[in-house]
């Protein structure tokens, strides 16, 4: 979640920016495509880092569990949803 929100403040600001070169410069034809590159990086950076959480490499800030605790519950979590799926596959379709 963190990476998210940072890679769409990234985004924001990037836009914000592109917005105040062209009132400044007034040539946003020159700005735009450096601004989309560096949309793009950042969008990657992002990207690489979800990525490395997902497969436990790092961790979001301030999560102290270890990969093992964060694996088991993901697989908690998990269970819970297919549990709940199952409830209501049955109030849908119930036996007779």
């Amino acid at each position: 979640m963190k990476i998210q929100y940072d890679a769409a403040k990234a985004e924001v600001q990037v836009n914000e920016s592109m917005s105040s070169i062209g009132n400044k410069l007034g040539d946003v034809g020159e700005m735009l495509p450096r601004a989309q590159d560096k949309t793009r990086q950042m969008q990657a950076h992002a990207e690489a880092d979800e990525s490395l959480e997902e497969s436990g490499v790092i961790s979001e800030p301030g999560d102290t569990r270890s990969k093992t605790d964060r694996d088991l519950d993901a697989l908690r979590a998990q269970s819970g949803v297919d549990a709940e799926l199952a409830k209501l596959k049955g109030k849908i379709n119930p036996k007779k």
